[in-house]
């Protein structure tokens, strides 16, 4: 028994010292090949095949900030066109209104206007008559020319929010999933054009094909990066 106690404190001791040797020369190994690789770089001007590859991923990390950056730049663009497409809208609907509120009131103003002066002279009430008639004609005619170019713009609005979810869903199938930054933008652009300008069918199915097919990619995974990894 003392002699198998005796082989167990010496493997007691040997293991610790081992341990404690092997991390020491790992230490070393690892000083010596920087203190080799920082004279074969900045020195001699040689470059090793790790020296090399770390360069080329610092070089892409740069690339691929700079694209996220660029990318960043046309969204905020797009957001701000659209922005100004909706408040030029909004505006024209506006003096069109107003436009129709005003003609209704002219209209009632000289209705009334004849109502009170009420005269005798059968000719001139018919005169009278036929230049109401004709006032509420023109404004018939007058609505139905600003209707047609609501419907045109709003025609133009529809489009123009069709052809940013045709783009979107391009980029984002290309990217294989949609920034988790971009979800509610990209469901904001598909409610006005669908439930409110009654887009048609055919984006309804790159809509749900990007609900359903796509993943939503964290803010901090590089769609462009992780592209170029599955080239």
């Amino acid at each position: 028994m003392t002699s198998v106690e005796k082989i167990f404190q010496d493997y007691a001791v040997l293991i610790p010292t081992l341990v404690i040797v092997s991390i020491t020369a790992m230490v070393a190994f690892q000083f010596i090949w920087n203190l080799f690789e920082d004279i074969l770089v900045n020195k001699l001007g040689i470059q090793t095949k790790w020296g090399r590859k770390k360069r080329e991923e610092h070089e892409l990390l740069i690339s691929t900030a700079n694209a996220l950056a660029e990318l960043s730049k046309r969204h905020d663009e797009s957001v701000r066109q659209s922005i100004e497409h909706d408040k030029k809208i909004k505006e024209e609907l506006r003096e069109c209104v107003s436009e129709i509120k005003q003609s209704v009131a002219e209209t009632k103003n000289t209705m009334q206007i004849y109502s009170e002066n009420r005269i005798n002279d059968r000719e001139k009430s018919r005169q009278i008559q036929n230049e109401i008639n004709e006032s509420i004609s023109e404004l018939t005619q007058g609505a139905n020319e600003r209707q047609e170019q609501i419907k045109a713009l709003m025609h133009g609005s529809m489009e123009l929010l069709g052809d940013k979810i045709d783009q979107r869903f391009s980029r984002y199938v290309a990217m294989k999933g949609i920034p988790e930054n971009e979800v509610a933008e990209f469901d904001g652009l598909w409610d006005a054009y669908h439930n409110y300008l009654n887009g048609n069918h055919g984006r309804e199915q790159k809509y749900i094909y990007v609900k359903n097919h796509l993943q939503v990619l964290p803010v901090e995974i590089n769609p462009i990066y992780d592209d170029r990894e599955e080239k």
